[in-house]
């Protein structure tokens, strides 16, 4: 939890950044679990992030917007 506060720049004095950073510990675990390479890791935590990221910037009822925005980011990074 402590690299990711650092790699995040999340201090998690307050609720919302313990539920980020606890939302990216999970991703992590879950690609470790999956036996993610290191570059399919980054890739799925960058999509993640961005995606967070737009939600947090956009108004409250954006959930098509969003899903659009993580749709052509998912298309950008699954390109090898």
């Amino acid at each position: 939890i402590a690299v990711l506060s650092q790699v995040l720049r999340l201090d998690g004095n307050d609720k919302l950044q313990m539920i980020e950073l606890d939302m990216f510990y999970y991703a992590v675990v879950f690609c470790q679990q999956q036996s993610f390479s290191p570059e399919k890791m980054s890739a799925m935590l960058t999509l993640l992030l961005v995606t967070h990221n737009k939600c947090k910037a956009t108004p409250y009822d954006n959930m098509a917007e969003v899903f659009q925005f993580f749709k052509d980011a998912l298309l950008r990074h699954s390109i090898q």
